[in-house]
């Protein structure tokens, strides 16, 4: 039996260390020459991926797993573990969350595991591809769906829209762009002075100007109107 299945038969209440070290007497037992091993030595990347994915794919609402207690105990026995390899492993360790607890579970562990830190949540383990794409789009589905967990999500890498939005466009629409900020409509004395003018005798002829100038530049316009308001 591995970790993973010692940890969920002792059960949420259980001391993490405690089943460290009952796992690390088994596997010495088994082995034919005794070793001074200490059970940093015996869990593995694996073993911690296994344990939270099968914590995470059986938890439920109201289930009392504490992440905090299960990153301290693995912590205490695992100092020099990498928690982002841990994640990483995830999708290869059967991780099949059913409701939002499970995802929580996969957040929560990390950020208690590496509490003052300043070390992100590696959440672009989501967007790799999964061996299981069942299991991927339940975990996106549950995770993003969260309010808790979506300030822990966000995308750093490759945003859609970057923290400058007018540069975001630009790069994507560079040779419209060129062409807008040449056009004469690209001025917002020209819409200041027609939606004057929209009050004068001469209204039905702006009105038809300004609609020329929306099917011409309909983004123009309709950004000069609404910084106008």
């Amino acid at each position: 039996m591995g970790f993973a299945e010692l940890l969920l038969r002792a059960g949420s209440r259980a001391s993490v260390f405690d089943v460290i070290s009952n796992y690390a007497q088994q596997q010495s037992s088994g082995r034919q020459s005794a070793s001074s091993e200490s059970s940093v030595n015996l869990l593995s990347t694996d073993d911690v991926a296994k344990a939270v994915a099968l914590i995470a794919s059986t938890i439920g609402a109201d289930d009392d797993w504490r992440s905090s207690d299960v990153a301290a105990g693995i912590n205490q026995c695992c100092p020099s573990l990498s928690w982002e390899d841990v994640i990483y492993r995830l999708p290869y360790s059967n991780l099949a969350v059913q409701q939002e607890a499970g995802a929580a579970f996969v957040v929560n562990v990390f950020l208690a595991a590496t509490s003052g830190q300043n070390r992100p949540f590696p959440y672009s383990f989501m967007y790799e591809v999964w061996p299981d794409p069942q299991a991927q789009v339940s975990f996106l589905r549950y995770a993003l769906c969260s309010a808790k967990l979506g300030p822990h999500l966000i995308d750093k890498h490759m945003p859609v829209v970057l923290p400058d939005p007018l540069e975001t466009l630009y790069h994507v629409y560079h040779s419209e762009f060129a062409r807008i900020i040449a056009s004469p409509w690209n001025s917002l004395s020209l819409i200041l002075v027609l939606s004057h003018l929209l009050d004068s005798k001469v209204a039905d002829d702006v009105r038809a100007l300004l609609d020329y100038g929306i099917s011409r530049e309909p983004l123009l316009v309709t950004l000069a109107l609404a910084r106008l308001k």
